[in-house]
């Protein structure tokens, strides 16, 4: 079911939000989720919905500044309108109050879902 399309857009959709978490980009990263999009952060509650979610993103960028590349290991469409895919990060994050900057590395899962057309972010986790 998965085509290269779908597979290429799903990939640029997952580069793209790399890129807005390197820039700290709340509104860049918003974009790329659906409204009702729920975000699993490792060791916090569930986060859903876009309002939710972009004053989590807020609360992050003004702690931490991540400067991370993303290596999509697997895309996998699965419906006209839904796919998954596996992804790692690495870099480094810096304490915003102390300046101080250590390893960051995750391992995600995302769900993507085709909204009008364009391939967004409808569910998001990550482990360490």
């Amino acid at each position: 079911m998965s085509t290269k399309t779908d597979t290429q857009a799903i990939s640029t959709l997952l580069q793209s939000y790399a890129s807005a978490l390197s820039a700290s980009d709340t509104s860049k990263v918003i974009s790329l989720y659906t409204s009702d999009a729920i975000f699993m952060p490792q060791h916090f509650p569930t986060i859903t919905g876009s309002k939710a979610i972009k004053e989590t993103y807020d609360t992050i960028f003004a702690n931490i500044a991540l400067h991370v590349t993303m290596d999509v290991k697997e895309v996998v469409v699965t419906s006209p309108d839904w796919a998954f895919a596996r992804t790692t990060t690495e870099g480094v994050q810096k304490d915003q109050r102390t300046g101080r900057e250590s390893k960051e590395g995750n391992q995600e899962l995302f769900v993507c879902q085709r909204v009008g057309g364009e391939w967004k972010l409808a569910r998001y986790c990550f482990c360490s």
